[in-house]
């Protein structure tokens, strides 16, 4: 049941948004499937269709990257993927396309293969993927530094609702009337 269980962690996460994880990992995920037990036929195929579009990119600017760590060989010219399949990376992976259609994502592929092994290659990275991969502190940093890392090559999305880093949710509530956020009125 882990393909399950990464599949519910990846609508769980993406549903409640990030800032919202709290760990441990499994009562979040029991909350979440009892908030979503029930769900319509609509509810159903709209996310059907995030999750078959996620997989794609996914498996399309990943390749066999995708789930897995790239690892810097000692000598740092080169490297090689690590055999073992990381539930934190592919979550940041699959999550971080979220917001972006296949189209304006295809385009920049190979730029955001290069930034995700740059980025996966850092030892902060690599702690929040190796230590404590499920603590709320761990989590959260992975999926802000995979995201911030994309908004620079992608630009911001047009539809983007949550996966702001703590830098940029600032800076858009001191631009915001009153200190209100327009998307969530908090």
């Amino acid at each position: 049941m882990r393909d399950v269980e990464k599949i519910l962690r990846f609508f769980a996460l993406t549903d409640k948004g990030i800032q919202n994880y709290k760990s441990p990992m499994r009562t979040f995920l029991s909350i979440y499937m009892e908030e979503k037990k029930e769900i319509s036929e609509k509810e159903e195929q709209q996310k059907t269709e995030k999750f078959k579009k996620c997989v794609e990119l996914c498996k399309t600017v990943f390749g066999e990257l995708a789930g897995h760590r790239w690892v810097k060989d000692e000598d740092d010219i080169g490297g090689y993927i690590a055999t073992t399949f990381n539930d934190g990376i592919f979550d940041a992976q699959m999550i971080g396309f979220i917001e972006y259609s296949k189209h304006d994502v295809m385009p920049k592929a190979s730029v955001i293969t290069d930034a995700y092994i740059d980025l996966v290659s850092t030892p902060l990275f690599i702690e929040t993927v190796q230590i404590a991969t499920y603590f709320t502190k761990q989590t959260k940093r992975r999926m802000e530094k995979w995201f911030a890392k994309l908004r620079e090559i992608m630009d911001y999305p047009s539809d983007d609702k949550r996966l702001y880093t703590y830098e940029e949710k600032k800076r858009l509530f001191e631009q915001k009337d009153g200190n209100i956020c327009k998307i969530c009125k908090n």
